[in-house]
């Protein structure tokens, strides 16, 4: 990362330059930090309702695919846990 007032090269994720001392603008890499883990009420609404969890997997892959790749799972599992029991 540098800096666009000066040029000079900075550490990633610094509010000020450590050259020239003018702030960064870092609004863009604070807005994704999103925590990213596993959901307990999302994966059981997934086990229970696979469609629901087929739709928040695409709603979730972008900016959190932990979570995302957690309710795709438990949808999975639910889907066969239903076609079991129904057969």
């Amino acid at each position: 990362m540098y800096c666009t007032s000066c040029g000079n090269q900075m550490m990633q994720g610094a509010e000020f330059c450590p050259s020239c001392g003018v702030k960064t603008n870092n609004k863009e890499e604070k807005a994704f930090n999103v925590e990213d883990r596993n959901s307990f009420g999302f994966n059981i609404l997934s086990f229970f309702i696979p469609i629901v969890g087929l739709i928040l997997y695409f709603v979730f892959k972008e900016k959190t695919p932990i979570k995302a790749k957690g309710v795709l799972t438990w949808g999975i599992i639910g889907f066969v846990v239903n076609l079991i029991l129904l057969i």
